[in-house]
């Protein structure tokens, strides 16, 4: 939805996110040389709407096989996977959610994604046998098998959405005030023209 990952690093966002419910980043960090930049171009396209919720995915660097290749003493990029060689970072569960949480995001939910056995072998069956396995052991330990990392977030309030939202309350509370305090001699009129007839 926001284009190619080109076009957000070179020029900021300026098209405003407040009427969108949803942003995808759907594996686009790790292109980026400075992700922290996009991310908060990001945040402030859409800093004054706190429905929105931001997904972001990237490849999980702590893939069980990534460090067993390491162990191997390979670590070796490629044209496509984890170790892309068109990346720029890398990321574990927890280096991209420092990323996103010091750029102005609350991750809201975490997720492994299994590995795309189905894309590598042909077997439909063994694929899917591999894959039912994959999500068994991401329950175990996410960190050490899932292929990609999904995290859901929504921007924090920006200094401009809070005081947008105390005036809001404030006018409200001052309407609310101005019109118990004209209800009041209309009472009190009420209530002497009553006891005068009374008389």
């Amino acid at each position: 939805m926001m284009g190619s990952s080109a076009t957000i690093c070179r020029t900021p966002i300026f098209l405003t996110l407040m009427v969108f419910d949803y942003a995808l980043m759907l594996d686009v960090v790790q292109y980026q040389k400075s992700p922290e930049h996009v991310i908060a171009n990001l945040v402030r396209a859409c800093a004054s709407n706190r429905k929105i919720r931001i997904i972001v995915t990237s490849g999980n660097i702590g893939f069980f096989i990534t460090r067993l290749m390491l162990l191997a003493g390979q670590f070796n990029y490629g044209k496509r996977g984890i170790l892309d060689q068109s990346h720029a970072r890398l990321f574990t569960f927890n280096s991209l959610k420092i990323l996103l949480e010091s750029n102005g995001l609350e991750v809201l939910e975490v997720e492994g994604v299994p590995a795309p056995y189905p894309l590598a072998i042909k077997s439909p069956r063994i694929a899917n046998t591999l894959l039912s396995l994959n999500r068994s052991l991401i329950k175990l330990r996410k960190g050490l098998f899932s292929f990609e990392i999904m995290m859901v977030t929504q921007p924090w309030p920006s200094l401009d959405y809070i005081l947008r939202q105390t005036e809001t309350f404030s006018a409200g509370r001052g309407i609310a005030l101005g019109q118990k305090d004209t209800g009041a001699p209309s009472s009190t009129s009420d209530s002497r023209a009553v006891s005068t007839t009374g008389r």
